[in-house]
């Protein structure tokens, strides 16, 4: 900006100058407004740049007229759009820095909130390796109305994703209500539907304070055991996870039976089947996302093909994974409509059996397993 409003000031003025002295001039003018923008910038503020372009406009004015014919220093019009040009320049750096400014400020307060509401998800919990992110459709805003969080509980570790309807702070505060309760039920309740129900509860009496009869989350809720080669899961209303295995067929969707989403009222304990139980092997990955990645579309309007685009992808590395599927979905859209989150899940692989430090066998009163 500093050398464009000097190249803007100082350029025109070269058809006045002679022809034997214009180069070196036109240098001279050029480097004296970039050194007084840049000074005025750093010691005065940038508050103080555009009286800096004027003062810095008028100086190379009355410089050019010193090396000029009598007959320009008779045209005030030209003084008078110098400065004009001048001072717009300045105004644009001005205005530029102090929209920085509060793009700066607000995204940090996005982070804040998002870190406030949507915790990073640990790298393990219990007998899982995981991996998440959470990219909201608007990069300014720090969280919108998806959310996720896992909790290692004496009951197992129990994972959560879902996506609240509606944008903006509703939203947001729908999020925190939800996630808020799983945050102390999944402590308390040992049985998995009993935890859907109280989350279901919490969020109807939520819309009947704040006379939202609209108001509900899909979300899909997962149990694992440490040791167990199979989880639990409830779904309300969710899209479907994909299991990413070994195989010829290794990318599949599993069709857990959805039940209504959370906040309708209707999830009692005791009207809710039993959850249902996902194998997952060692070798394989499970995908949860929110529908605003299945539902990503390209220029053509065509949707993201979530499980065509996994099939070259190795199992085992949630990281890996994540990365990859961020990537790859905005390629395909290059602008999000609608959040997207992710968490990737593994069991994680046991320790290989210790061995002697001197001999290199068994220790004794050990077995080869």
């Amino acid at each position: 900006m500093v050398l464009g409003g000097a190249a803007v000031s100082g350029i025109p003025y070269g058809s006045v100058i002679p022809l034997e002295t214009r180069a070196v001039t036109l240098n001279g003018l050029l480097w004296i407004t970039v050194a007084v923008l840049a000074l005025a910038a750093v010691v005065l503020g940038r508050s103080a740049v555009a009286i800096a372009v004027a003062g810095a406009a008028l100086a190379q004015y009355l410089l050019v007229t010193t090396v000029s014919d009598d007959r320009y220093a008779q045209r005030p019009l030209s003084m008078t759009a110098f400065v004009v040009t001048g001072v717009i320049v300045g105004l644009a750096v001005w205005a530029r820095s102090r929209q920085t400014e509060r793009l700066a400020r607000t995204r940090a307060g996005a982070t804040a909130l998002r870190q406030a509401v949507l915790r990073p998800l640990p790298a393990s919990a219990g007998d899982l390796t995981l991996s998440g992110l959470y990219r909201p459709a608007t990069a300014d805003v720090g969280v919108g109305g998806d959310f996720y969080d896992v909790a290692h509980t004496p009951f197992g570790t129990r994972v959560l994703i879902g996506d609240v309807r509606g944008k903006g702070l509703q939203a947001v505060e729908t999020v925190a209500d939800v996630l808020g309760c799983f945050r102390t039920q999944a402590h308390e309740t040992a049985d998995l539907t009993e935890l859907v129900a109280r989350l279901d509860r919490h969020l109807s009496r939520a819309a009947l304070t704040r006379q939202d009869g609209k108001l509900f989350a899909t979300a899909l809720l997962l149990e694992h055991s440490d040791g167990a080669d199979h989880l639990n899961a409830v779904n309300c209303g969710h899209p479907f996870p994909v299991m990413i295995g070994p195989g010829r067929h290794r990318v599949r969707e599993v069709e857990v039976p959805a039940l209504l989403p959370l906040g309708c009222g209707l999830l009692a304990p005791e009207a809710l089947p039993a959850p249902t139980p996902v194998e997952l092997p060692r070798d394989t990955t499970l995908l949860l996302y929110t529908d605003g990645l299945s539902e990503a579309r390209d220029a053509s309007g065509t949707f993201y093909p979530l499980t065509e685009r996994l099939r070259d992808l190795p199992a085992g590395d949630p990281g890996a994974l994540v990365a990859h599927l961020v990537d790859d979905v905005m390629r395909w859209t290059h602008r999000l409509s609608d959040d997207v989150t992710l968490v990737v899940l593994t069991r994680t692989c046991p320790p290989p059996p210790e061995r002697h430090a001197s001999s290199g066998e068994d220790r004794p009163g050990s077995r080869p397993v």
